[in-house]
């Protein structure tokens, strides 16, 4: 219903923009999945989108609210561009390093707010937004100034990283790199984690009820810190596969606000993992749609934004009426 009543009020903003409503609607969807080369660059949006929203599943689970997924991508790219840079790594160790040192990094990154809320009672949702500006701007120094900085290119970007630690294309031809493989096994990993182990129900109980997880036992402070590390971590493997999979190099605005982005499609998936695979895919589909129509039919871009943002207003909506129930006559 929330996709629906979205798609409704797209075709309202497009006839009142002076666009063929159905025309935009069919080129969101055909732009995206119409062709071999639109479907690629779907799964290339949508990578990250996925792999930093399972990272809020997991803190939103502990409800620990990391709206710090953007500034931990950045990270997680600044990472993987100064270590994919290191021509001292054995032949064969690079693409493994730049993976793990990219989630640890962006892991202990997220940690700090992490530390802040257990320690002094700094409410996260500030500490994290703040932490994305922290994190944006220390990423720009490395890619405008030495050691980091190409001094071959005119416009700003770091130095290319080695071939030995890219992420190989999956499709010649394409940019459809192999970090939709790691967003695919992470979200296995996270529903398993979530749901088969002892860490994933300390995870739900903190966060539906934080009282009775310290009476029966439950070191609610350890699960908070550990959810936060992986939470960005993950959204630090998004900011990887920018760099070692798409561009190979960082650059300023690596990020359409994906990880702003990852925190929407947490609450339109309801925190379950496979909605949120939905809801990631669903979402990349219209941005890469609004590509499409944004050259053909001169629609704007943000289209897809609006659309996005109904669906979670919707969504949001429908909890407050089941929290409060039905009003009594």
């Amino acid at each position: 219903m929330a996709i629906v009543m979205a798609f409704i009020g797209a075709l309202v903003l497009m006839a009142l923009a002076g666009t063929n409503p159905f025309s935009g609607i069919y080129l969101l969807i055909a732009g995206a999945l119409g062709n071999v080369f639109g479907l690629s660059e779907t799964l290339v949006k949508l990578t990250p989108i996925l792999l930093a929203s399972l990272g809020c599943v997991i803190a939103f689970k502990a409800k620990v609210w990391n709206i710090g997924a953007e500034g931990q991508l950045y990270i997680g790219a600044l990472t993987t561009a100064w270590v994919g840079t290191m021509s001292w790594v054995p032949p064969g160790l690079g693409l493994p390093l730049v993976i793990i040192a990219s989630f640890v990094v962006a892991g202990s990154y997220a940690l700090i707010a992490a530390v802040l809320k257990v320690k002094r009672g700094v409410n996260e949702v500030i500490s994290t937004i703040m932490m994305n500006y922290i994190a944006y701007w220390v990423a720009h120094y490395f890619i405008h100034w030495p050691p980091l900085r190409d001094p071959n290119q005119p416009n700003p970007q770091t130095l290319p990283i080695l071939p030995g630690s890219s992420l190989p294309i999956l499709i010649s031809g394409t940019r459809l790199h192999s970090g939709i493989l790691i967003a695919v096994v992470a979200t296995v990993l996270v529903y398993v984690l979530l749901t088969k182990t002892k860490l994933g129900y300390e995870i739900k109980i903190t966060g539906s009820n934080p009282s009775a997880a310290t009476y029966g036992g439950i070191k609610v402070w350890r699960v908070v810190l550990v959810a936060m590390f992986l939470s960005g971590g993950l959204a630090g493997l998004a900011g990887m596969g920018e760099v070692a999979g798409l561009h190979g190099y960082l650059l300023d605005d690596i990020s359409p606000s994906y990880g702003y982005i990852a925190a929407l499609v947490a609450l339109f998936g309801r925190l379950n993992v496979f909605g949120v695979f939905l809801g990631a895919l669903f979402v990349s589909i219209l941005f890469n749609g609004a590509d499409i129509a944004q050259i053909s039919l001169y629609l704007p871009k943000e289209i897809a934004d609006v659309i996005v943002s109904i669906m979670v207003l919707l969504v949001i909506s429908r909890e407050i009426f089941l929290k409060r129930g039905v009003p009594k006559r």
